[in-house]
């Protein structure tokens, strides 16, 4: 476990913990459902869970690639937890329109498949890059900036490669998007 704390102090020091804080933010942000946590808020989910045990972290996988598969895990477990319990369907009739309540909100029906949608749509598109790590990583860092040199500075690539690896993303999910459609 110390090996872990010291990976963590390290992140923080070199802002890596910021870049899980913002991805986590970002995924957030696409679940819209979550509104009252903040993407620190589910990194230091991850940290507590893990020296509790409740995470297991294996030495030889990277820190990073660790952290954001559970980032991703922990907000699915939320969202998935409150919309069991915390929301209730309910049929206008003067508008014949489902809305869901919870939390004093309430979300169109059409807005909340747009979350879906987009949760389905991103599902997809990491399921067809299954075994391309690389294609992963750059996804990953695409979804919190979409400037090649970024992107590539974060993952040590020239941004040339990051553009390639960018139209392998595109090309492979189309390619899985046409599969879905036939």
């Amino acid at each position: 476990m110390d090996d872990f704390i010291d990976l963590i102090d390290d992140a923080n020091k070199n802002g890596e913990y910021n870049r899980w804080v913002a991805y986590a933010q970002n995924n957030l942000n696409m679940t819209k459902i979550l509104r009252e946590y903040e993407g620190e808020d589910i990194v230091k989910i991850v940290i507590i869970k893990t020296f509790e045990g409740t995470r297991t972290w294996k030495r030889e996988l990277p820190i990073n690639i660790y952290m954001r598969e559970n980032i991703r895990s922990v907000i699915y477990a939320l969202k998935s937890k409150k919309q069991r319990s915390g929301y209730e369907s309910s049929l206008d009739e003067n508008y014949m329109d489902v809305t869901i309540s919870g939390n004093g909100k309430v979300i169109s029906e059409a807005e909340l498949h747009k979350d879906m949608d987009e949760a389905e749509m991103l599902a997809m598109v990491e399921d067809s890059l299954a075994g391309d790590d690389e294609a992963l990583l750059v996804l990953e860092e695409w979804k919190i900036d979409d400037r090649n040199k970024v992107i590539g500075k974060e993952l040590g690539l020239e941004p040339k490669e990051v553009s390639n690896i960018k139209r392998r993303i595109k090309y492979k999910s189309q390619k899985k998007a046409d599969y879905y459609k036939n």
